[in-house]
Formats: structure tokens, C-alpha cells, sequence
């Protein structure tokens, strides 16, 4: 147990730069090999896995600084960042050793200014309460061995402040390419590594990562996939799981920033990352029906607004300070024996 300490530690301090490490990767976050649980991957007590997720994220009050220059006071101060998440994944090929699975997610995110500063008044105006929009289709196959398995997960997602419900325009578009091949060869422990390749209208990035879980006992638990989440977990009881460490998170958007109100001007590519630490409860309801609630600490790394032709607007990254969150929902769960 200590080796988690250090990492609970260790990953907080590593996070106190404001510029994102390359080590981290964009457009995913802790949960991306997210397997339903009735699938062979996960080792006994893991949390549980979603297949219907209804969830709600409140961060609050956040000064905005400059990151490589001093802006003018007054500063812009983000009253609050709202974002509300749906997910649904879907067998349609469930055999012992196949699993085709199809997902649908969708994720909408609301800043609020409480005021807005005199640096990119126009850029903080246009975002101040704009939806900005994240529909996903997904593709997820697991092949299951003797003793290990193989994933891949295919995911397209539109990212960006369009009106429409869904606009898979290339402008927009996020392509996402995970594949990992696990060792399972005792209930209690599962390790396993993996490559995430993704192509966006920011960049390309190749990250690999790492798999671990583990059960100590029948109580206490341990779930990693570096670099992006590592949980302490406690079993309670059957019906509740309680589980505290680090979670990465990151989103881009593709955003029309005016360059008056009510004018169409320059595109922007706007990316915020965080590291959070959290407290996380699962509780069991009713059959199949879980709830969760989590609150802790964010990290923000810079928000980058960057600009695809540097002659009509400059690219620019603002830091918000850091701050609190919370975090419920509600998520189906079949049990551990369905469909297996």
C-alpha cells in the first residue's frame, strides 16, 4: 500500500506547474479503458463499471491569471464551470471469449463569468455561458484468453460550440484509438499496457499507459492506469465502495470567437486540462441501479486558446486558479454474472 502513497503524493506535486506535461494526453480522461463489467477484465471489488452514466460536475469560483504574461487588472473571474455527462454503451455481440460493444456519449460544458476582464474580453464574452458541445460514437471489442484479454476502442467525437445537437463536421471532429492487452491470471490481480493514438483538429499524440489492479483483501483495492488515474479503494460493504486518489482530465473545443457581438470571427482551439483529487462513493440503490458522489481539489493546468492562422488572432493560454469540486450521478450496473 505504501507504493500508492507515494503516487496519491507524487502526482499533485508534479501537477503544480501550470503547463500541462507531454506525459498526459488530450481529449481523454482516467476512465479511458473504461470495460462494461460483463466483460473478463477487472479483478473482484473493482468499482463498477457503467452502462447507463447520468452525471453532474460543479466547479466553482476561479480567478483567471496570465500564463506567460501579467494581464491587466481588473482580471476576469469565473463564477462557476458546469458540466452535465451522459453515457450509454451496448452489447451487440456478447460470446464467452468476443465482446462488441457500441457507445454514445454526450457532454455539455457551461462557464460563467462573474466578470470580465480587459485581456480577450471578446474571446471571455463569446465562451461567458456558451454551450460548448461533446457528442461521441464508440466501437469496443474484447477478445478474452486463458489467462488474459485484448481491447481495442475506436471513438469519434464532435467537440466544439455549434448550435445543432450533433455536427460531425471535420472542424470539429476527434478521432480516438485505444488498444491494451491485460494479464489476468488470479482474481485478485490484473496488469496490463496499452498505446492511446489520437488525431484532433489541435494535434497528434501517441501515449502509452499502464494497467494495474489489484485486491489486497476483501476490503481494500488498488485501480491504476498511468498516466492518468490511480485510486485507493475500500469496500464497505457489498453495497458501497468508497474510493480516494487522482484523476487527469482533458477536453478540447473548436470555438467562433467574434470579433464584435454578433459577428462571425476567428476560430479558436480551446483546451482545458485538470488533475483531480477526489473522494469518490458508489452506492448501491436498487438492482442494477448505483449511485455516485465525489467531491475534492482541481489542479488546472493552462487553458490554451489557440489559433489555427496566427495572422488574423494570436494564440493565447490563461491559467485559472485552482479550486473545488463536486461531482453526482446515477449509473446502471448490471451484476457481475450477467451476460457472462
Amino acid at each position: 500500500m505504501k507504493y500508492f502513497f507515494y503516487l496519491i503524493f507524487l502526482i499533485p506535486l508534479f501537477a503544480t506547474a501550470q503547463e500541462k506535461p507531454e506525459v498526459f494526453p488530450e481529449d481523454i480522461n482516467g476512465q479511458m479503458i473504461e470495460l462494461p463489467c460483463y466483460c473478463s477484465p477487472g479483478v473482484t471489488g473493482k468499482s463498477r463499471s457503467r452502462g447507463l452514466d447520468l452525471s453532474y460536475k460543479y466547479t466553482g469560483n476561479s480567478k483567471v491569471r496570465g500564463e506567460d504574461q501579467t494581464l491587466q487588472e481588473p482580471h476576469s473571474i469565473i463564477d462557476s464551470h458546469q458540466a452535465f455527462t451522459l453515457k450509454l454503451k451496448l452489447p451487440v455481440i456478447n460470446r464467452p471469449n468476443f465482446k462488441v460493444l457500441l457507445g454514445y456519449g454526450y457532454q455539455t460544458e457551461v462557464i460563467s463569468f462573474e466578470n470580465i476582464g480587459v485581456d480577450y474580453t471578446e474571446q471571455f464574452r463569446h465562451l461567458d455561458g456558451q454551450r460548448l458541445k461533446n457528442n461521441s460514437l464508440s466501437l469496443t471489442t474484447v477478445n478474452s484468453f486463458t489467462n488474459s484479454y485484448f481491447s481495442s476502442k475506436f471513438k469519434i467525437s464532435s467537440n466544439g460550440d455549434y448550435n445543432n445537437l450533433m455536427k460531425f463536421e471535420e472542424r470539429y471532429l476527434v478521432y480516438n484509438l485505444i488498444a491494451a492487452y491485460g494479464i489476468k491470471k488470479r482474481e485478485d490481480l490484473e496488469w496490463g499496457f496499452g498505446v492511446s493514438v489520437s488525431h484532433s483538429f489541435r494535434n497528434n499524440r501517441v501515449i502509452p499507459f499502464f494497467i494495474f489492479n489489484r485486491s489486497f483483501n476483501e476490503r481494500w483495492g488498488l485501480e491504476m492506469v498511468l498516466p492518468a488515474l490511480v485510486m485507493g479503494r475500500c469496500n464497505i460493504d457489498v453495497n458501497t465502495i468508497l474510493l480516494g486518489g487522482v484523476e487527469y482530465n482533458s477536453k478540447s473545443y473548436s470555438l467562433t470567437s467574434p470579433i464584435e457581438p454578433n459577428e462571425m470571427g476567428f476560430i479558436y482551439n480551446y483546451n482545458h486540462s485538470e488533475v483531480n483529487g477526489l473522494i469518490r462513493l458508489e452506492r448501491h440503490l436498487i438492482p442494477w441501479l448505483w449511485m455516485s458522489a465525489e467531491a475534492g481539489y482541481q489542479i488546472n493546468f493552462s487553458s490554451d486558446f489557440e489559433s489555427p492562422n496566427e495572422d488574423d488572432a494570436p494564440s493565447f493560454m490563461v491559467d485559472p486558479q485552482n479550486n473545488m469540486f463536486f461531482k453526482v450521478g446515477l449509473f446502471i450496473s448490471p451484476p457481475d454474472n450477467f451476460l457472462k
